[in-house]
């Protein structure tokens, strides 16, 4: 059984306390799940973004992990297909919720594509956007621009050689 690890180090104006964490916990299911990404939130807690083998109905699925500012799970919620899909990249959107990034063998018209879910507060899925073409496209990075939209980053078989930056407002109207 593999779980993910969080530590959090809390780093103050005391030198002694510096190094101390805040808590260390293990959270995960019977199988390997992995954290990729986390996100300090605006309510003094985090969200852990990643994937789990442990959970849903694909080989892999993005879970989305919040903690309250203690360690403890608040919810955890489970977002893919029936194929393997990996997040990478999780933030705090404007909005209070949270985007999660990364790429998808479930959805799309590639061998793999990127996947971006946008979620409330508590985790309901407000909309999903899946982006590639014949190649694999695998996500890296998810950003809010100041505008509301996203703005990604991965690499792409699809549209060239190199890396991809996808800059679009992405949104419930779209």
């Amino acid at each position: 059984m593999k779980r993910v690890a969080v530590i959090i180090l809390s780093f103050g104006l005391y030198p002694a306390y510096a190094q101390m964490p805040r808590f260390i916990r293990a959270y995960g299911g019977s199988n390997v799940d992995v954290g990729r990404s986390i996100y300090h939130t605006s309510d003094g807690g985090y969200i852990v973004g990643g994937y789990t083998f442990s959970y849903g109905v694909g080989s892999a699925d993005y879970i989305l992990v919040k903690l309250s500012s203690t360690g403890n799970v608040q919810w955890a919620r489970v977002y893919g297909g029936t194929g393997a899909d990996t997040g990478v990249s999780v933030i705090q959107t404007s909005d209070g919720g949270y985007a999660i990034f990364g790429k998808t063998y479930s959805y799309g018209a590639g061998s793999a594509d990127f996947l971006l879910v946008k979620v409330t507060s508590t985790g309901t899925v407000s909309w999903a956007k899946v982006y590639g073409g014949a190649g694999a496209d695998e996500g890296w990075r998810v950003i809010q621009h100041p505008s509301g939209g996203y703005v990604l980053v991965g690499s792409t078989g699809s549209w060239g050689p190199g890396i991809s930056v996808r800059e679009k407002l992405y949104g419930s109207q779209n």
